[in-house]
């Protein structure tokens, strides 16, 4: 089997994640298959597994890339003298983002067995980056937390996964949504 360099194997990790996004928004997690995503990556399928212990890896670090792109609207949009009314706007700029990754509105069905065949420590390690990411932002934004990090990561999961039920909440799901956010970030900051 072949080896790759260090840049090839970035390239190829990107276009591997690139082309799941796609596959998994087109076909969903059942349906997406390795063999297309490793032909359409220009690797074989044995190499696949240079890259990913299984296809629930490969997915679950799809969702943390494109989180991480996502995510960078925080990043990217501080203003000189941030308050938490410029991170909530943020926020809410973020979900919107989210909002639009067609895959994320289908992983309702899909999250439990992705997540179910994943190592234990393998989410824990993906918990502890979330907290740290978080922390960051936080004194980014110069935020004084008034509840405890746990919480407040915690809060804003349940925010991201309710949008997975916008269809079943309906009309007036978005107001609600925003109305949450403000509150919550109202709540959780001085």
């Amino acid at each position: 089997m072949k080896s790759f360099s260090d840049q090839e194997r970035s390239i190829i990790k990107t276009k591997l994640y690139q082309f799941c996004e796609e596959c998994w928004s087109k076909y969903g997690y059942k349906k997406t298959n390795i063999r297309e995503l490793c032909a359409r990556a220009g690797i074989s399928t044995g190499a696949f597994y240079l890259f990913f212990p299984s296809k629930e890896h490969l997915f679950y670090e799809t969702a943390q890339y494109v989180g991480d792109r996502i995510g960078a609207i925080l990043y990217s949009a501080i203003p000189e003298n941030p308050t938490k009314y410029d991170f909530a706007a943020d926020l809410k700029k973020m979900f919107a983002e989210l909002e639009k990754v067609e895959w994320y509105l289908t992983l309702q069905n899909e999250l439990e067995q992705i997540v179910r065949k994943l190592p234990q420590g393998y989410i824990e390690s993906t918990l502890v980056r979330d907290r740290t990411d978080l922390s960051g932002i936080i004194k980014m934004y110069r935020l004084v937390p008034k509840k405890d990090l746990d919480t407040i990561i915690k809060t804003f999961s349940l925010l991201s996964l309710s949008i997975l039920h916008r269809e079943l909440l309906g009309e007036g799901f978005d107001k609600a949504f925003l109305f949450l956010l403000d509150i919550t970030v109202e709540n959780m900051f001085e």
